[in-house]
Order: C-alpha cells, then sequence, then structure tokens
C-alpha cells in the first residue's frame, strides 16, 4: 500500500511504483527518500532543481507551432519556486494523511521507524483542453511508500539498448524498460544497458560505476540520467582523492573491472557481485564486493546521506506566506 496525493487531497492506494510513474505519462518524475525522519528528505533542493530542469527541456521538446502559446505559458509558470512549493505541499499532505491512520493501517501496510520513499511527478496539457488555470497550467501527484529493502549485493544483466533522452526522467519510460526486463535473467536485481558503439551507460533505474586501472568510471554526462547520487559519488570521489573518469566504459573492459556498483536515491551504493554480459558472445564475471575502495565510497555516502537531510515543510509555509 501507498499514501497517493493528487490535487493537495491524500488518499490509501494499492498502487506499485509502475503504476504511479503511469499516471504522469506524458509528464517528468523524481524519486527522492526521507533520512532519519519523515520531516526530512535527502537533498531536497536538488531534486526539485532536477524536476525543474526536467520540465523545461521536456517541454522544448515537446513544443512546435500549434501549441507554442501554450507550452509558453507553462514554461512562465512552472518555475524552480512554484515546483518547490507544490511539492512541500502535496509532501506535507501525505505525511499528515499518513501519520494520522490508525494504528492497526500503519502497522501492516508502513513499517515503524522506517525512511520513505517519496516520488513527485509533473503533468501539463501542451493543447490546453484540460480547463486547468492559466496561472497553474500543470499538475503535481505525490506518492509515499516505505522504502524498499536490498540486499548487501545484486547479480545485474548488462544489455544492448538505449533510452530516447536519456538526460530527462520522463514518465513515459516503459517502451526500453519493459523490453529489457523480459529478456533478463530471472536472479538480475538490474539491466544495464550499453549503446550501437559497445559503451556502458547507465540502468534501466540506476547509474553504474566500474573501477580498474586504479581509476572509477563512469558514463560521459549526456549519455545518462545525472542522478543525485551520481553526482555525490562523484563530489566524494573529489574530496577523498579517488581517481575518477568520465569517459566511455566498453564492454570488452569488463573482464577488467576490479570492482563495480549501481547507485540510486532508493538504494545508494549496492556492488555488483556477478555480471551477465548479453552480448554476442555472451559471458559470466564474478567481481570483488568488499573491495576497500569500494567500502569507503559506501560509508562515505551514509554520511553524505545523512549530512544533507533537508526540512522540505519550510517551503510550504513560505507558499502560504507564514
Amino acid at each position: 500500500m501507498a499514501v497517493l496525493v493528487k490535487n493537495y487531497e491524500a488518499s490509501l492506494v494499492d498502487m506499485a511504483v509502475q503504476d504511479f510513474i503511469k499516471l504522469g505519462i506524458d509528464g517528468v518524475y523524481t524519486t527522492m527518500k526521507t533520512v532519519v525522519s519523515f520531516e526530512y528528505i535527502f537533498n531536497f533542493t536538488s531534486h526539485m532543481r532536477n524536476l525543474h530542469k526536467y520540465s523545461t527541456n521536456f517541454l522544448e521538446l515537446q513544443i512546435n507551432d500549434h501549441n507554442k502559446e501554450c507550452v509558453t505559458n507553462i514554461l512562465q509558470n512552472l518555475t524552480m519556486e512554484n515546483i518547490r512549493k507544490s511539492s512541500s505541499a502535496s509532501i506535507k499532505a501525505g505525511f499528515e494523511f499518513l501519520n494520522a491512520l490508525n494504528d492497526d493501517i500503519k502497522k501492516k501496510h508502513f513499517s515503524e521507524n522506517v525512511n520513505y520513499m517519496v516520488m513527485v511527478t509533473i503533468t501539463w496539457d501542451i493543447h490546453g483542453n484540460s480547463g486547468v488555470s492559466p496561472n497553474e497550467p500543470f499538475s503535481i501527484l505525490c506518492y509515499i511508500k516505505c522504502l524498499p529493502k536490498h540486499g548487501s549485493h545484486v547479480q545485474i544483466d548488462i544489455m544492448c539498448g538505449e533510452r530516447k533522452t536519456p538526460n530527462i526522467k520522463y514518465s513515459n519510460v516503459f517502451d526500453v524498460r519493459n523490453k529489457m526486463l523480459k529478456l533478463k535473467s530471472e536472479d538480475s536485481h538490474e539491466v544495464v544497458l550499453y549503446n550501437e558503439k559497445e559503451e556502458i551507460t547507465e540502468g534501466l533505474t540506476c547509474n553504474f560505476f566500474c573501477f580498474f586501472n586504479d581509476t572509477l568510471y563512469t558514463a560521459n554526462d549526456e549519455l545518462v540520467l545525472k542522478g543525485t547520487m551520481r553526482e555525490q559519488i562523484i563530489h566524494i570521489c573529489e574530496e577523498e582523492g579517488v581517481k575518477l573518469k568520465k569517459e566511455a566504459i566498453s564492454i570488452r573492459d569488463v573482464g577488467r573491472f576490479e570492482f563495480c556498483f549501481i547507485c540510486s536515491t532508493t538504494r545508494n551504493i549496492i556492488p555488483v557481485k556477478k555480471i551477465i554480459l548479453c552480448s554476442e558472445n555472451k559471458a559470466e564475471f564474478e567481481k570483488d564486493v568488499h573491495h576497500p575502495v569500494l567500502v569507503k565510497l559506501q560509508q562515505k555516502l551514509r554520511e553524505a546521506v545523512e549530512k544533507k537531510k533537508e526540512k522540505y515543510e519550510a517551503y510550504v509555509s513560505a507558499a502560504l506566506g507564514v
């Protein structure tokens, strides 16, 4: 079960994450998580900045002579400030509803003393047919669910595939995702993609790093979604003196990886124990999940997540003029 917030009204729903994303099929979304308590969200401002960037970029791709006036109006109103205020108010409404649930429902569907996954999606009507106010021509949906639990390490498949707009976290992602998920190995946690140049890029729901030649590698920025955790890991490498390169990672180098990992907001860093490379010559590789550089990055990321918690409710007060 999860809490769904629409028009600042919260309700209890039996809805999977994928089904929530589909509600905003023509929009963009971000995935956040609470830290320490429901009052704090990791890197909240950064997530709001990403939502603004994704929205702007996606709308600019959709603009044409027929919808130019409508899209221009959406862009003018879809400011960073408006996104942050509306998102904050929706999240606040969601947690107020959750905390007011009776104890039996909370114990059954929401674990005590646990952090939560918080998703926000923004949708709009580029044809002006929805009858929404011209002063707020977009809608915010919010989804709150217990943060998923993950194992200490995972198996992944590496397959050929590409997202059309890798720098935008848009809701209509299922064309690539569903195709890959049907092909993945039963025991694999994630599918990591490589492109037609045989360069490893990113996972379906995560970023990817690998380590060899005393260097941590991740794909070039233009080939991936620049996730919040990815940016945090890059910053940690700079602070801790870990050599890092953003460049093409060939599938021919998979055997050379000393270790590799996937990362995302809900998972932090998860080491990869086994790789199944689904190329012309299918192969399997075992990787170290206790490498000292990997362990250090995991610890530093946990510390950074707790330090970068933000109280989102401050923006609700600002929105209400308190």
